[in-house]
Order: C-alpha cells, then structure tokens, then sequence
C-alpha cells in the first residue's frame, strides 16, 4: 500500500522544523519519532491507536485540555486536521501547548491530492477509512488562514509530492 510511503515522506518533510520536546498529535505508531534528532524528547497523541512501541503515548484528543501534559517546543500535526470538523478549536488548544516561538508544522492533502487519495483507495492502494474520514480538505491559502487566525505566523508553506500534499508551518508569537 502507498500509505506507508505517503508517511513516511511527510515524516521527512517535517522533520527539519521539529525539535526539543515535541508533541506528535495523531501519533499513529510513533513513526515521526525515528526521523527525530537524539536530543528530541517525543510525545505522542492518538484518538485511535494504539502503539506497539514502548514511547510516551497519550490516548486522547487533542480537542481536550492538554496542559498537564505541559509546554513544547514544537508540534507536529501530519495528516490530521483534514479530519477534524473544528479545526479553530484544535489550533487554538495547540497554540496554548506551545512555548514562545514553539513551531507548529501541519501536512494536509490538497484538494486534487485528496481526489488522487480517494481514487487510490478505491484501488485499495490507499486507506479508504481515512479518505472517507476526511471533513475539510483545504487549499494552501485556507491553511494559511486558518492557522494565522489563531494566532501563529506562518513561516513557511508549500506543496509537496508533485502538489498533492501541502505544508504549513506556524511559530507562536
């Protein structure tokens, strides 16, 4: 199945904007934290996995208060926030886990990369439980919106494998 590389690519995208403790929200296995630098402390969150791995996993929503979980320096949110239906509330609670100048990097598929993922999971080349899970599929300046709007300045954003995924990353002010 092409999930597995389709992963795998946003783990290396992402990488190179994450470090010092970070939170991994929709952790899934625990994957990002092997393209990770040593002196990174990982954290992960997840609503539906369970990991195999022995690492520091949470099952819970990232829509829940996160605070006693504490402050990081960085949080990925790859492959997510295409589905959750309140994605402000999710960026704001992300935005109070973040420290000062915390980084924020979000991965979401465009709208023909999500056309190209349904049509691939047709195919069973694809997860279809996450093509028809999908609530909001943004263009990269509605990324960029919605994440400036609860309160982050983004830094970066661009598009990746060949168009079909894009990538924001937000600092906290």
């Amino acid at each position: 199945m092409l999930s597995g590389f389709l992963e795998k690519q946003r783990f290396k995208i992402a990488k190179s904007f994450l470090s010092g403790k970070v939170l991994d929200v929709g952790c899934r296995q625990g994957g990002l934290r092997h393209y990770l630098a040593d002196s990174s402390k990982y954290v992960g969150i997840d609503v539906l996995q369970q990991p195999a791995d022995d690492f520091s996993f949470f099952r819970r929503s990232a829509l829940n208060n996160l605070s006693d979980l504490g402050k990081f320096d960085s949080i990925a949110l790859l492959a997510v926030i295409e589905h959750v239906s309140d994605c402000n509330s999710l960026l704001l609670n992300l935005y109070a886990c973040l420290n000062k100048k915390g980084v924020l990097v979000v991965t979401t598929p465009s709208k023909a990369g999500n056309a190209l993922h349904h049509y691939l999971a047709k195919l069973g080349l694809t997860s279809a439980h996450d093509a028809q899970d999908h609530k909001n599929i943004f263009s990269i300046d509605d990324l960029v919106s919605i994440i400036e709007s609860a309160g982050f300045d983004v830094v970066k954003s661009r598009q990746f494998l060949f168009g079909g995924n894009q990538l924001v990353v937000g600092v906290k002010h």
